[in-house]
């Protein structure tokens, strides 16, 4: 960054793999948006004479970008870049495909460089107590062209900056006291989405893998982190470990959107800070999720 205001995030989707949109609505995806990584891979390999230790050169493989981008929650537009079947939950095939503008505004020019081809590998929801509710969001591309001006000439922007406070959490037959001291939550989605190549370095397809969901929460010691251990050793009243574990549903709500979680069982339970007088004791519980549907 060169100095404040002078970056540009922007996006769209694409009708299909390196399709360009037809008049399209450009999107930014929030507010307090920070980009860890954007980097383009050529996998370039060496190639070696036998009578020579250093290599003679190096030739491109497989081209291929990854953007791994957050942000401060402030309206749902995310979905449609996640979700494959009309931006509620998934199906099999293809992932959703689209196309990012990311541009500096440097002290010498400016430089935009256009992602195509970008799917969604895994996004994370994340609250924090006391914080902004924040989602963080991992994408490959296909292929990206570089510009010498700014593309996007109005971007819609959303000023509905979700708080902690906007989040609820329900799992059945967990008290529902838990919210009032829950301290961290993460619903977390792996797409599985990989791409499909054939004779070019470019990818020619891509499709959904397999999606797993898990939710992670820690909380303040309450009665429902009995409850919790109580799922964890197999069903709501259980005193030990049974054979199985018993599946439960539970809704995340984010103001007017929540997110249906279905077979819901705990992977692990633990308990931190048990003896500390200075700290309360936590409870922190990761639980699998079976499937995952926005019902706005």
């Amino acid at each position: 960054m060169t100095g404040g205001g002078t970056a540009t995030v922007a996006h769209t989707t694409e009708p299909g793999l390196l399709e360009d949109p037809t008049d399209p609505t450009y999107y930014q995806v929030g507010k307090d948006i920070s980009i860890s990584d954007l980097s383009l891979t050529n996998e370039l390999e060496r190639v070696r004479d036998p009578d020579d230790p250093q290599p003679i050169e190096s030739v491109a493989q497989n081209l291929e970008g990854a953007l791994n981008i957050s942000w401060t929650l402030t309206d749902d537009n995310w979905h449609g870049l996640v979700f494959n079947d009309s931006g509620t939950t998934f199906q099999k095939g293809r992932p959703v495909f689209s196309r990012w503008w990311i541009g500096v505004d440097y002290l010498d020019g400016i430089a935009e460089r256009v992602l195509k081809g970008a799917i969604v590998t895994q996004v994370d929801i994340e609250y924090q107590q006391g914080g902004k509710m924040q989602i963080s969001m991992n994408l490959i591309y296909a292929d990206e062209e570089l510009n010498t001006a700014i593309t996007p000439t109005a971007i819609e922007k959303s000023t509905d900056v979700k708080m902690w406070h906007d989040l609820d959490l329900t799992i059945t037959n967990v008290t529902d006291v838990d919210c009032e001291k829950l301290q961290s939550l993460t619903l977390s989605i792996d797409t599985g989405a990989r791409f499909q190549r054939g004779g070019s370095r470019k990818a020619c397809d891509a499709v959904i893998g397999t999606v797993d969901t898990s939710l992670t929460t820690d909380a303040i010691f309450t009665q429902a982190s009995v409850d919790r251990l109580e799922l964890a050793y197999g069903s709501t009243g259980s005193t030990s470990p049974g054979e199985s574990i018993d599946a439960v549903d539970g809704t995340l709500s984010i103001m007017n959107t929540d997110y249906s979680l279905t077979g819901v069982k705990p992977n692990t339970e633990s308990w931190g800070d048990v003896v500390d007088p200075k700290s309360d004791t936590q409870d922190n519980t990761e639980f699998h999720v079976s499937g995952v549907e926005v019902v706005a």
